[in-house]
């Protein structure tokens, strides 16, 4: 082909044009299978992060997601997924409902995974923190999609702090 492409595994890097793993910001992203499809496409994505997307760790771009979303769900992850960013930077309201459109669900994290965002001066305090958790919320109520409300459990909440072994 005129681009080059000889495999189909090139396709995403040429038509990605100047794209430069090293230049683009990365954002997390929570995926779920759905079934059996969705195992193999997930594999397909860890695999093709790991082999041919890699730079100082494996990045998926929501390109290669797109590939293989079949059977899969992908939602938008806590503070360091895309969306919660876009809120955070104040990001135009039609950038950031465009953003919402390529998650399936949307999630929340409860205040106290946040807190460190108090600390490092990227917001004033616990209100602020609920404030984007609303915003995240009206968005799914807006656009139409489910917004989960979830714990992470490496950020434990605090009266069970005292029972987990690490």
């Amino acid at each position: 082909s005129e681009k080059g492409i000889t495999r189909v595994g090139e396709t995403n890097s040429a038509l990605a044009g100047d794209a430069d793993l090293k230049n683009q910001k990365s954002h997390h992203a929570t995926i779920l299978v759905k079934n059996y499809e969705g195992l193999k496409n997930l594999y397909h994505l860890v695999s093709a992060s790991c082999m041919d997307h890699f730079y100082k760790r494996p990045v998926m771009p929501k390109s290669l997601i797109n590939r293989y979303r079949e059977g899969l769900l992908v939602g938008s992850a806590c503070e360091a997924g895309e969306l919660f960013t876009a809120i955070l930077e104040n990001r135009p309201e039609s950038e950031i409902e465009e953003i919402v459109n390529f998650y399936d669900y949307l999630e929340i994290q409860p205040i106290c995974n946040n807190r460190f965002l108090i600390a490092e001066g990227k917001v004033a305090d616990d209100d602020a923190l609920r404030e984007i958790n609303r915003k995240i919320y009206e968005l799914g109520r807006k656009i139409g999609k489910p917004v989960i409300f979830l714990q992470i459990s490496k950020h434990p909440f605090p009266p069970y702090v005292s029972y987990l072994p690490f």
